[in-house]
């Protein structure tokens, strides 16, 4: 693919990740704070965002079996919950909504990746312009949030939210490069035999992984309004302290990014897949540990630090890189495995005394070791 047709096809998914962006950094504060949801709702919407995809390998072998830009038109459904979300007053029904935006979203982005991934030899430079789009658009979806809600009111989140969704994925079906749409003949059920064959053990490691970075990370998403609240409310009297938490939660962690994106997509080709996410992993452990015991500003700059370009293209890339000509289905498995890791999640909210909040960093972190043991194991086995 020529670098201009991947930067206007990524255009599309900047506008779907401005909705996503928003969509995050009001509903952590929203749900937690506003609703009453504490921790456990919190921690129980962010696995149903991420459990409802677990269908993505059936909808990315559909997708490799009748032409992926087809699919792509289910997406755009999704813009429907989206506009009703905010109106609601229960943690319940708005997970619900969540979970049938995020189940339409899962549908459209295996198949609207996949046509990056497809050119081997410039797969991370393809994916890097990409995941950059939506990475600016999700900066810009979480550092306009909060002004709007405040300006304009819920009205106005509700219709950009829902235009930004359904126009992104417009864009994807229309501009859908061309060169990289065919079908295979094989049955959807046989490409998913064979995909998940090949990926077995690194979809293993995405499940534990990713369930650890829901664990650690959500939870710290929830803190992070009470650390910007305190550091920001002394120096701008007249500004509500959460006109500032996009700004911190999205914005400039994307800026912060930008280098990290493009150094992820240069070493992804250079060096193996494994390493990278090994590196992501241990990099989120660290961090996560540091802001358990931290607050205030040095809570805020670890949460800025730029690690999540390493993590999803290794993930994505790397998962790619061993299914040739079966992308969508490859980027379908990443999604199913952290569709799992979600479900896994809401499981240990629901067993598990995570009011004692020290577990979740105990959970977090067993995750991530089993994570990168099973990485290890596949590869020194060579069952990958």
């Amino acid at each position: 693919m020529r670098p201009l047709t991947v930067l206007v096809y990524s255009m599309g998914n900047l506008l779907v990740m401005i909705s996503i962006g928003i969509y995050y950094a009001l509903s952590r504060p929203y749900v937690g704070i506003d609703l009453g949801g504490g921790d456990y709702w919190i921690l129980i919407l962010a696995g149903i965002e991420y459990g409802t995809s677990i269908m993505s390998i059936i909808w990315g072998a559909i997708a490799d079996h009748i032409g992926r830009r087809n699919i792509i038109l289910l997406a755009p459904l999704g813009a429907i919950p989206l506009y009703f979300i905010f109106k609601v007053n229960d943690p319940l029904l708005f997970t619900i909504l969540a979970g049938i935006t995020y189940t339409l979203w899962s549908i459209g982005f295996a198949s609207s990746v996949s046509a990056v991934l497809t050119e081997k030899s410039s797969a991370g430079k393809n994916f890097t312009f990409y995941a950059l789009s939506g990475g600016i658009g999700w900066g810009l979806g979480t550092s306009i949030a909060w002004p709007i809600y405040y300006a304009l009111g819920i009205e106005a989140v509700s219709i950009v939210l829902t235009l930004c969704f359904g126009i992104g994925y417009l864009w994807q079906y229309i501009r859908y490069p061309r060169e990289t749409v065919y079908a295979i003949k094989l049955h959807p059920v046989e490409i998913a035999r064979i995909g998940l064959e090949k990926l077995r053990y690194f979809t293993l490691a995405i499940i534990f992984g990713t369930a650890g970075f829901i664990m650690g990370t959500t939870i710290l998403a929830l803190r992070l309004t009470y650390n910007v609240e305190s550091v920001m409310s002394g120096l701008f009297e007249f500004i509500e302290p959460r006109f500032f938490y996009g700004i911190f939660y999205g914005g400039i962690p994307i800026l912060a990014s930008i280098p990290s994106r493009f150094l992820a997509g240069g070493l992804i080709m250079k060096y193996k897949p494994y390493k990278l996410y090994i590196f992501s992993i241990i990099s989120y452990a660290l961090i996560i540990v540091g802001m358990w015991f931290s607050s205030g500003w040095l809570f805020i700059i670890l949460w800025l630090t730029p690690i999540y370009p390493f993590y999803d293209t290794s993930m994505y890339v790397g998962a790619s890189m061993r299914v040739k000509g079966m992308e969508a289905t490859a980027s379908g498995i990443v999604i199913m495995a952290q569709s799992i890791a979600g479900l896994v999640v809401s499981l240990i909210t629901s067993l598990t005394p995570l009011a004692y909040t020290i577990y979740v960093l105990h959970t977090t972190l067993a995750l991530f070791i089993i994570s990168i043991l099973l990485i290890i194991y596949s590869v020194k086995s060579g069952k990958d």
